[in-house]
C-alpha cells in the first residue's frame, strides 16, 4: 500500500483501539465477577433450601478477623449479593460511558488537527501536517466540550455543525445515550442512593435505579456501535494517515535520522502490520514537504 494522505492504513483509529482495550478490560472485569458469584449463588440457593438460616461462613469456609462482617445466613447473602450485583453493574455503566466520552474527547481532538478550519466551514483548506510540523495547535477545549457535556441532542447538534454531517443517528442513538447519561449522573452523584430530597419524615429508603445483566449489556453495545460509526466518519473524512504523521513527527523529534524502513519497523510494532517501506518512504516525503 503506497501512501495517500486521506486513505488510512488501517481502518480503525488509534483512539477507538484505547477505547475497544478499555471495554474489553470492562468486559473482562465484570465477567469475572459473574463466573465466580453464579458459582458462589448457586450454592447459596441449594443450602438455602434446605435451611435459609444456614450459616454464611460455614458455607464458604470463611474465616479470619472480618468473617464477622459476612451477611450471618444464606438467606441474608442472597439478598446482598443480588444489590452488590446491581451497583457494579451501575458502576460498570458509568465506566464504559466514560471510556466513550474520552474516546470521543481523542478522536475529535485527532480531527480538528488534522483538518484545523473544518470548524469554520474551511474543510481541505489547511493541511494540519503544516501546523504540526511549525508546532502549532488551534485550541480544541471549547469544541471538545461542545460535544462531550449537555444533553446528547445538542452535542449531536454540534457534531453535525463542527463536521458537516448530515445524518448523526447511528453515531449519537440520542434517546438511548441520554438514558445512559441520566443513569450515570444518578448512581455517580447519589453513589447508589436516589438523589430526590425526602420530606423531614420521610422515613422511606429510596434506592437507586436497578440495572439488569441484559440492559447493562445492550448499552455496552450501543456505545460501541456508536464510537465505530463516529471513527469510520472521521477517519474517512478528516483524519486519514493524520494520526501516523503524527506518530512519524514525535519519532522524528526523538530520532532525527528516521528512514523509511526505521519507521516501518516501529509502525509494524506499533499495531500497524501492513505497514511498508514504500508506504513510510511516501509518508517521510510528504511530511518534509508540507
Amino acid at each position: 500500500m503506497n501512501f495517500d494522505r486521506y486513505l488510512p492504513l488501517r481502518s480503525r483509529s488509534i483512539a477507538i483501539n484505547e477505547f475497544n482495550d478499555r471495554q474489553t478490560e470492562l468486559n473482562e472485569h465484570f465477567w469475572s465477577f459473574v463466573v465466580m458469584t453464579e458459582n458462589a449463588r448457586y450454592l447459596a440457593r441449594e443450602a438455602g433450601k434446605a435451611n435459609p438460616k444456614t450459616s454464611t461462613a460455614s458455607l464458604f469456609h470463611a474465616s479470619g478477623p472480618d468473617v464477622a462482617r459476612v451477611p450471618p445466613t444464606v438467606d441474608m447473602w442472597l439478598k446482598a449479593n443480588d444489590a452488590l450485583g446491581n451497583w457494579l453493574r451501575l458502576s460498570a455503566l458509568v465506566s464504559a460511558v466514560a471510556f466513550h466520552e474520552a474516546y470521543i474527547s481523542r478522536i475529535v481532538r485527532t480531527a480538528l488537527m488534522s483538518d484545523p478550519l473544518c470548524r469554520y466551514g474551511a474543510s481541505g483548506e489547511l493541511d494540519g501536517t503544516i501546523l504540526l510540523k511549525r508546532g502549532i495547535e488551534i485550541d480544541y477545549e471549547a469544541d471538545q466540550k461542545s460535544l462531550t457535556r449537555d444533553v446528547w441532542s445538542t452535542r449531536a447538534a454540534n457534531f453535525r455543525r463542527i463536521f458537516k454531517a448530515a445524518d448523526t443517528s447511528v453515531m449519537f442513538p440520542i434517546a438511548r445515550l441520554e438514558k445512559m447519561r441520566e443513569l450515570r449522573n444518578e448512581f455517580a452523584h447519589g453513589f447508589g442512593r436516589s438523589l430526590d430530597v425526602p420530606e423531614p419524615s420521610d422515613l422511606v429508603d429510596r434506592l437507586s435505579i436497578k440495572i439488569s445483566q441484559a440492559t447493562l449489556l445492550n448499552y455496552l453495545g450501543t456505545l460501541s456501535k456508536s464510537a465505530s460509526a463516529i471513527d469510520r466518519f472521521l477517519m474517512e473524512k478528516y483524519i486519514g494517515c493524520f494520526e501516523i504523521i503524527h506518530l512519524y513527527h514525535v519519532c522524528k523529534a526523538d530520532r532525527p535520522t528516521q528512514t523509511a524502513r526505521d519507521f516501518k519497523k516501529h509502525l509494524i510494532g506499533s499495531g500497524f502490520p501492513n505497514a511498508s517501506v514504500p508506504f513510510c518512504r511516501g509518508l517521510i516525503s510528504y511530511y518534509e514537504n508540507a
